[in-house]
C-alpha cells in the first residue's frame, strides 16, 4: 500500500472528510523545523518520539513535500499536547492561588 504524500491543495479539499486542519502549519513553514522548535528538542528526539528514524525526520525537513500527512497529524498532536499542558499547569496554578 502506498503512503499518501503531503499536498497543500489536495489536502485543503480532504481536511473536511479526515476532519483535520492546519492551525498550526502554514505553506511556507518547515513542519519538522517548527515542531521541534516549539518543542524544544532535536530531530534525533522527534524521531524517537514518533518512532521513525531520524533519517525520515531529515528527509521531510529538506523535502515536505514527501511527509506523509499521517506524521503531519502526529506532528499537529504533539503540539496540540503541548498546548494542553502548558494550559492545564496555568490552570494548575491557579488553583494554588484560589486555595
Amino acid at each position: 500500500m502506498e503512503e499518501k504524500k503531503f499536498d497543500l491543495k489536495l489536502f485543503e479539499q480532504e481536511k473536511k472528510e479526515v476532519k483535520f486542519d492546519l492551525k498550526y502549519f502554514t505553506q511556507d513553514e518547515n513542519i519538522v523545523k517548527k515542531t521541534c522548535k516549539e518543542l524544544e528538542i532535536t530531530r534525533q528526539e522527534l524521531a524517537e518520539r514518533i518512532g521513525v528514524s531520524e533519517t525520515s525526520i531529515n528527509r521531510w525537513a529538506s523535502s515536505p513535500e514527501e511527509m506523509p500527512l499521517q506524521a503531519i497529524k502526529t506532528f499537529e498532536l504533539l503540539l496540540k499536547n503541548k498546548e494542553l499542558q502548558e494550559f492545564f499547569d496555568t490552570f494548575q496554578k491557579l488553583l494554588k492561588f484560589v486555595k
